[in-house]
């Protein structure tokens, strides 16, 4: 279950970040669409953990032998993706269209699929985990937005390098673990 939760902590910087983003420029972000949002991001994710187990799950007994690689290359290229990216450029969207909304809920979720896959390569209980992805997606984005302008001065870009030395630590935890069987 820790696992779990590293994950999905990990999973949500983007998430986090973007809610930021759009919290400190709304005009007085409400209690209703901090839920709104928190809902849209925390379903997104989840459904996208849920495309990737199920993607994987069709590919479990194939690649069996090679699967702590699989988790190892794609917990870390998410995780290094994360790095790399610290600093988009400078657009914003407005949020409180739903069309946005949905964009940016998809254009964050990209990695929980990626890491939706691997839960079947690492034994991870796919729907403990699907829920925690989502109930920390919610909160993160929730509190994210809710909170703003004030976070954006506290964290800034510092919370997506946090998220991927998580990921990419998992990922050699995974397969340290198989190859000396731990």
């Amino acid at each position: 279950m820790l696992s779990s939760l590293l994950i999905a902590l990990s999973l949500n910087f983007d998430t986090f970040s973007v809610a930021v983003v759009e919290g400190a420029q709304a005009n007085n972000p409400t209690l209703r669409l901090s839920i709104k949002i928190g809902l849209f991001f925390g379903l997104g994710q989840a459904l996208m953990a849920i495309f990737g187990a199920i993607f994987g799950l069709g590919f479990k007994t194939i690649i069996s032998n090679i699967d702590h690689w699989i988790a190892f290359i794609l917990l870390s290229m998410v995780g290094g993706k994360m790095i790399y990216e610290i600093e988009k450029t400078g657009k914003t969207t407005n949020i409180l269209c739903t069309q946005a909304l949905i964009g940016l809920v998809i254009a964050t979720s990209i990695d929980a699929l990626i890491v939706g896959i691997t839960f079947t390569f690492i034994k991870q209980p796919i729907i403990l985990s699907v829920c925690i992805i989502g109930l920390v997606s919610f909160l993160t984005a929730f509190l994210g937005f809710y909170f703003g302008e004030k976070l954006r001065l506290i964290f800034k870009n510092k919370i997506k390098i946090i998220g991927g030395i998580i990921l990419i630590t998992l990922g050699i935890k995974i397969l340290i673990q198989h190859l000396f069987s731990l």
